[in-house]
């Protein structure tokens, strides 16, 4: 059942918000395969609460983690940035 309901938001998110263009960004993340899809199991308001506390945690957690990885790549200069090949650095201003 969750991968039905998985495959129809997608379809949704395909034709709706990257089809008609409502956000710009959606296209990318999209195509990398960069979004998490997830099916609450639950039955009550509060197991729902409990389950979207947990998805906001996994996206806190995620976010220190690639905050950490962008520091050591600018760590490691515009070479480093190009080796990666994680698309053009944008030097910070003096």
């Amino acid at each position: 059942m969750s991968d039905e309901i998985i495959a129809t938001t997608r379809k949704w998110l395909e034709r709706a918000v990257i089809g008609l263009n409502f956000c710009p960004f959606a296209r990318g993340v999209h195509v990398r395969g960069q979004i998490r899809y997830v099916v609450s199991a639950a039955q009550t308001e509060d197991a729902l609460l409990d389950d979207l506390e947990h998805e906001l945690k996994f996206l806190a957690d995620a976010s220190v983690i690639y905050q950490r990885n962008i520091e050591t790549m600018k760590s490691m200069g515009l070479e480093g940035w190009q080796a990666l090949n994680v698309g053009t650095p944008v030097k910070p201003k003096p």
